[in-house]
């Protein structure tokens, strides 16, 4: 009997070794916590459509375990709704439809198709796609039928034409319509022949206004019977308004100028066209004759009189011609002087000829004695010349007419020596001398006063105000102002940006400017320090990062923004509900086709033990049955 027992034992190990977990789903197994067989509580909990968890929960001690069961379905699967696990209550996906295809309905407008699964499924959309033309109607492009009307012909309102006809043209297609050949006017010359070129004329159809043109034969010239001429040749001229021939070379009898004899009054005269050409023959300016005409200037005291040659032939003067010639006759003239008169350098005296002013004479005044207070007296011209007699500027004499500079600050009382003959002042003389008299003044200071480099003061003296005394301001105590002449010598000033006055060191201004980030303090507009705080709202760089769905094989992501400046995570767009990196991590799927797992993935070994906890749990069972029975 026992051997029976044990052999039950075997099978029932081997059998619980290799069968799946859904075979056990009682409310009696053995608890890995408390170490025995227990009551538990079972639930189930959908996994996808091959397999449920069964969550094993121990009612003494709390203790939790858990493993994949395939589920037990019922009911049959459509194409819309799936099967039901009698168990976890999930359900399967549905088949989805099987389409057939697309067939045109009667009312050549829709198609339809059919489930092959269930046919009461159906699905009708219109027809779409293709074009239609004037003539042909739109094919679908889903069920290939045609569908819609024909768009018809559209033919413009105006002509269409060719070199023959006109018509009315189809705006889609090539069809014509009131196709009738042209209907010419009478035409009109567009371009009036001449007399080496066709012309043209234009006519128009009255219907459709279309144009054909056809050329006019040249006329031909009509020469005149005159001549026409310029300075070497001669022609004749058409008489035709609209001829074109414009180079004189091209004209009937075009030839140069020919016969005639020229003289040195006369051109040669063609004898064809009569018309004068070429050039005159040149002047003999060989004759000499002495006549008022020819005169060029009369006799002087110093040259004869002078005259143009004239023409041998016409008597022309050769005056102002390229071959002007002259020649002498008569006799030279004397001068006739006037009287000495003395020039305006009072050294000199100049007589006039009376018949050419331009002749004159000019000597040195002399004669008479000069002394220091006149000049002497020419005895020709009577003028006084040359200098005066040098003064003797020896006298001494402190008089007020010989005063130069009164007595200054600095200096005695300046006088001019004076003549010794005459008591003429030097002053302003080439022997100027003067001697000094008196006493020397003291200095009258007036106030100082700032100059304009605004760094030095000056005194003036109020009785000379060319003595003056400038000295540097100074500013000791350090309050902007000189310490002499009280003059503000500057302002507070902060160039080196320290937000302290540069010369005094008093405190100017605090720091301002700039806005902190989530990065960087604000930084002072004014020395570019940074100062103050950070500010964790204000954001450098706040990219935006969408939100990304898990696959099988990567993980996805949440919407979230990241900065660059804090590095930080945040849930919304203006940076303010800050997260972790790990929360923006969505998990991976799971994969379907894998067996299912405890919750420990990574242990087999866990399966094996559970299977065997199983099968000692149903063992005990039997032998604790066995007793009980044994025991009645």
């Amino acid at each position: 009997m026992n051997k029976k027992i044990l052999s039950v034992v075997l099978i029932l190990c081997v059998m619980l070794a290799v069968m799946p977990m859904t075979a056990y789903a009682a409310d009696i197994a053995f608890c890995s916590k408390c170490n025995r067989i227990q009551t538990v509580r079972l639930t189930y909990q959908y996994s996808n459509d091959e397999w449920h968890i069964c969550n094993v929960t121990c009612t003494v001690c709390n203790n939790i375990w858990f493993y994949g069961m395939s589920h037990k379905w019922s009911g049959t699967a459509t194409c819309t709704s799936g099967r039901t696990c009698t168990e976890c209550g999930g359900s399967s996906e549905p088949l989805g439809h099987d389409w057939g295809t697309w067939t045109q309905n009667s009312d050549e407008k829709t198609h339809t198709r059919i489930c092959k699964r269930d046919t009461s499924h159906t699905e009708t959309e219109n027809c779409h796609g293709g074009t239609a033309t004037c003539t042909q109607r739109a094919t679908c492009t889903v069920c290939g039928a045609e569908y819609g009307d024909a768009l018809g012909h559209d033919f413009t309102t105006s002509w269409t034409h060719d070199d023959n006809e006109h018509w009315k043209q189809c705006s889609r297609c090539d069809a014509k319509d009131d196709v009738s050949p042209h209907t010419w006017d009478s035409g009109t010359v567009t371009t009036a022949p001449t007399c080496t070129k066709a012309g043209e004329e234009t006519y128009s159809c009255t219907e459709c206004g279309a144009t054909k043109t056809e050329p006019i034969d040249a006329t031909g010239h009509s020469w005149k019977s005159d001549w026409t001429s310029d300075a070497t040749h001669h022609w004749h001229e058409c008489a035709n308004e609209n001829c074109d021939v414009t180079d004189n070379a091209g004209k009937k009898g075009y030839a140069e100028h020919s016969g005639g004899k020229a003289t040195c009054t006369q051109n040669a005269v063609c004898e064809f066209c009569k018309a004068e050409y070429g050039e005159k023959l040149p002047h003999d300016f060989t004759a000499e004759t002495v006549d008022a005409k020819y005169l060029k200037s009369a006799a002087t005291c110093t040259e004869k009189a002078v005259y143009y040659k004239s023409c041998a032939v016409c008597g022309l003067s050769s005056e102002g011609t390229a071959d002007e010639a002259t020649f002498f006759s008569g006799n030279v003239l004397d001068h006739d002087w006037g009287a000495w008169t003395q020039n305006s350098d009072e050294k000199t005296h100049t007589r006039i000829c009376k018949r050419d002013t331009s002749h004159t004479e000019t000597e040195n005044c002399h004669g008479g004695t000069a002394t220091c207070t006149a000049k002497a007296v020419c005895t020709v011209c009577g003028g006084e010349y040359g200098e005066m007699a040098a003064h003797s500027f020896t006298a001494e004499k402190a008089e007020t007419q010989y005063l130069k500079s009164a007595a200054t600050c600095t200096q005695k009382a300046v006088y001019y020596k004076s003549c010794a003959v005459c008591g003429l002042s030097s002053e302003g003389t080439a022997d100027e001398a003067t001697f000094f008299s008196g006493n020397v003044l003291d200095h009258d200071w007036g106030a100082w006063t700032q100059n304009s480099d605004e760094k030095t003061h000056t005194r003036i003296c109020k009785r000379d105000t060319s003595h003056t005394e400038t000295e540097n301001c100074i500013d000791a105590n350090k309050d902007h102002k000189c310490d002499i002449c009280d003059y503000i010598i500057s302002e507070c000033a902060d160039d080196n940006k320290d937000h302290k006055c540069d010369y005094c060191g008093k405190k100017l201004t605090e720091h301002t400017g700039g806005k902190a980030t989530c990065k960087d303090k604000a930084k002072c507009e004014v020395c570019g320090a940074e100062y103050g705080e950070l500010d964790a709202k204000n954001h450098t760089d706040l990219k935006h990062f969408p939100a990304t769905a898990a696959t099988k094989t990567t993980e996805g992501n949440i919407e979230y923004w990241y900065c660059e400046g804090c590095g930080k995570y945040y849930s919304d767009k203006d940076g303010t509900k800050e997260i972790k990196k790990a929360d923006t991590v969505t998990a991976k799927l799971k994969d379907d086709s894998k067996s299912p797992q405890t919750g420990d993935t990574s242990n087999l070994a866990l399966w094996i033990a559970l299977l065997f906890v199983s099968g000692g749990a149903a063992i005990g069972t039997t032998v604790v049955s066995r007793k009980k029975k044994y025991n009645r």
